[in-house]
C-alpha cells in the first residue's frame, strides 16, 4: 500500500527551503553582482561551470552509493537510486559542452580543480551516502531537483542579461526538462521512506546544510572572481580567455 505524505512534515521542509533561496536571492551583494554583469562578462558564469562540472560528477556516483548502502534495505528505495544514478550519468558533459560554447577549450581532464567550497559539498554527499540513515540524500535531491521552480527565473534573467546563447545554457535548459518528472520521484520516495519524524528531521537536516553548501559556492565563485580579473588565480587563468 502506497503512504502518504505527511502534510505538515512535507509543509515545513518546503518552508525551511523556500526561506533559504529567498534570503539568499535577496542580499543585496548578489543583486548588485548580477546587476553589473549583464552584457559585459561571461567569465563569472564559466568559472561557475567548473564548479557545477565538479560536483555534479558525482551525483550518480553518490545515488549509486545510497543503493548499496548497509544502511539501505529497502529494494524499492535501492532500485530508485540506482535508477536515478542511471539518468545522471554524464550529466557534468552538458556542463563541459557549455563551457565550449563559451570559447572554454578545455577537456574533462583539464577543469581546473575544485574550490574548496565545492569539495565541501561533494565530500559531504558522499559522507551521507555512505553513514548514517539512507533517506539523508533525499534531503538534497528535493531541493536540487525542484530548483528551477526556487531560482530559474533569477539565474534565466542573469543568462539573457549576460546575452548567453542557448548553445551556452544546455546545462540548465536540458536539467529544468527532466527535473519535473525526477522531483515526482523523490516526492514519491519522501511518502514511501520518511516513516517517523525523526526520518523528516533527516531530511530536513541535509537539505539546510547542502543549500548552505551550493550557496558558499556561489559566493566563493563570486570572491574567485574579483581574483580572476585581476590575473590573481592561476589555476583559472584559461577563463581569461573568454574575457570581453
Amino acid at each position: 500500500m502506497e503512504r502518504s505524505i505527511n502534510s505538515s512534515e512535507k509543509e515545513a521542509l518546503d518552508n525551511l527551503i523556500f526561506f533559504k533561496w529567498k534570503e539568499l536571492l535577496s542580499q543585496p551583494f548578489l543583486l548588485n553582482f548580477s546587476e553589473s554583469l549583464m552584457g559585459k562578462d561571461n567569465r563569472v558564469y564559466a568559472l561557475y561551470l567548473t564548479q557545477l562540472y565538479h560536483y555534479s560528477k558525482h551525483t550518480a556516483r553518490t545515488f549509486a552509493l545510497v543503493a548499496v548502502s548497509h544502511c539501505n534495505s529497502d529494494i524499492r528505495y535501492m532500485q530508485f537510486c540506482l535508477e536515478h544514478a542511471l539518468e545522471e550519468i554524464g550529466l557534468e558533459q552538458l556542463v563541459l559542452n557549455d563551457l565550449h560554447a563559451l570559447g572554454v577549450p578545455l577537456n574533462a581532464d583539464e577543469i581546473p580543480p575544485p574550490l574548496p567550497e565545492t569539495d565541501l559539498l561533494i565530500a559531504y554527499l558522499y559522507r551521507i551516502a555512505t553513514y548514517g540513515s539512507p533517506v539523508q540524500r533525499l534531503g538534497y535531491s528535493y531541493w536540487a531537483e525542484g530548483s528551477h521552480k526556487l531560482y530559474g527565473e533569477f539565474i534565466e534573467s542573469v543568462m539573457l542579461g549576460m546575452g548567453l546563447q542557448k548553445k551556452q545554457r544546455t546545462y540548465f535548459y536540458n536539467h529544468a526538462m527532466v527535473e519535473d518528472k525526477h522531483f515526482k520521484g523523490v516526492e514519491e520516495m519522501l511518502a514511501h521512506m520518511c516513516r517517523t519524524p525523526d526520518d523528516w528531521q533527516q531530511v530536513m537536516k541535509t537539505a539546510s546544510i547542502t543549500i548552505d553548501l551550493i550557496q558558499n559556492i556561489i559566493k566563493a565563485v563570486l570572491q574567485h572572481y574579483s581574483k580572476l580579473i585581476e590575473h590573481a588565480a592561476p589555476e583559472y587563468e584559461v577563463l581569461n580567455e573568454i574575457s570581453s
